[in-house]
């Protein structure tokens, strides 16, 4: 029953971000953001909401600062608009895969999935098993590079990506790397 349930908020996840992406209404897409802001508030915790917003404001700043820059065949207006449009969207979709990965477990996601062929399930719930652990390695890195003096906030926070990304993705390989072994030695076939 709660692996039919998943799979049904699951759908709903599927349609619904379907359907945002296919909405040419402003007014629609910004009372839809609105909703999934307020049922976001009112199911998660604030603190989470709230981070996840401010890291989405600066994404959605720079979709609005590129449509500006770079959509100079339309009026600025037009372009601000659809600048707008597409952050609302960002901001929707992203709050609704928060909403979802926050209220179902790891264990109903991957079982959830279980209609797939072995080898596609398992990589799905590999998948979903290192998000947890890249996102501790992020804050390991963070507070390691800090300790060395890297400065992480205000205008150096673009400047501390690279030292940030590079133990990441060099730990995120190794970690694959041995994975893929541990697959190996346990008899598992890719073909």
């Amino acid at each position: 029953m709660n692996r039919r349930r998943t799979q049904i908020k699951l759908l709903f996840l599927i349609l619904f971000s379907t359907l945002m992406v296919f909405f040419r209404n402003p007014d629609a897409v910004f009372g839809i953001t609105a909703i999934i802001t307020l049922i976001s508030l009112l199911k998660l915790n604030f603190l989470n909401v709230k981070n996840r917003l401010i890291s989405l404001f600066f994404v959605s700043l720079l979709i609005i600062i590129f449509q500006l820059l770079f959509g100079l065949t339309t009026s600025l207006y037009l372009r601000l608009f659809q600048g707008l449009t597409a952050a609302l969207r960002l901001l929707s979709l992203s709050l609704l895969v928060f909403l979802f990965t926050e209220t179902t477990s790891v264990t109903e996601i991957v079982s959830a999935f279980s209609f797939l062929p072995p080898k596609l399930n398992l990589m799905i719930t590999i998948s979903f098993s290192l998000i947890p652990v890249i996102l501790k390695e992020i804050s390991t890195i963070r507070v390691a590079q800090q300790s060395r003096g890297l400065p992480l906030k205000g205008i150096y926070m673009f400047r501390s990506i690279f030292p940030l990304l590079i133990p990441l993705l060099s730990r995120t390989l190794t970690r694959a790397e041995q994975i893929a072994i541990v697959l190996q030695t346990k008899g598992f076939k890719d073909a």
